[in-house]
């Protein structure tokens, strides 16, 4: 039950536009790549999850100070279990940035790749999670996953072409994105309601 807008702020921005934010009367932010870090380190306090990760997603202002979360991890755990991929033994990672801490808590067994690399393994992967840009570059064909779970929802991600391309079933990433935005909001009203 407050206003919201989408903001752009660079990350050679932040401690400036930060500060010009508070004035505004910033009480709340869901803070994107690649901000996750910075953010972070703004914080006066953070939850144990953010701690671990060092990146949060989630930031709330009380009393003149910023607390921090990071409800990624519970999106994701959230598609990792409603589609057992924890199960899985062959697990690959195209790309992760900012949330590759976050992929590599929940599957620590799982390779991860740049979606910028040259040197790329021949090799068959029975899980992909598409963690980088929609619109990287494409893994190699040969590794023909059966699943590709994306972490972004946009329709024109790469992910939803290469899931056609070696005919894999495909999981959008908007079951974590509502997970972790209703845990977000849990943690912002636990702050407003002086919780």
């Amino acid at each position: 039950q407050l206003p919201f807008f989408a903001i752009k702020i660079k990350l050679e921005e932040w401690n400036q536009a930060l500060s010009i934010l508070e004035r505004m009367g910033l009480q709340a932010a869901a803070v994107t790549s690649p901000l996750k870090s910075v953010a972070f380190q703004s914080c006066f306090q953070t939850t144990d999850r953010a701690k671990e990760l060092g990146a949060l997603n989630t930031l709330v202002r009380n009393q003149g100070k910023w607390f921090g979360d990071n409800t990624d991890w519970e999106g994701f755990q959230h598609i990792l279990k409603n589609h057992e991929i924890l199960k899985c033994a062959s697990v690959v990672v195209w790309g992760g940035g900012g949330t590759l801490q976050m992929i590599k808590s929940l599957l620590p067994n799982s390779q991860t790749f740049s979606s910028r690399s040259i040197q790329l393994p021949m090799e068959h992967f029975e899980i992909l999670i598409w963690a980088g840009n929609p619109l990287s570059d494409l893994p190699p064909l040969s590794w023909s996953p059966s699943c590709i779970v994306d972490l972004n929802y946009r329709e024109d991600s790469r992910a939803r072409e290469y899931a056609q391309l070696v005919s894999a079933k495909y999981i959008s990433g908007e079951g974590l994105f509502k997970r972790q935005a209703s845990v977000q909001q849990e943690f912002w009203n636990k702050f407003r309601s002086g919780g």
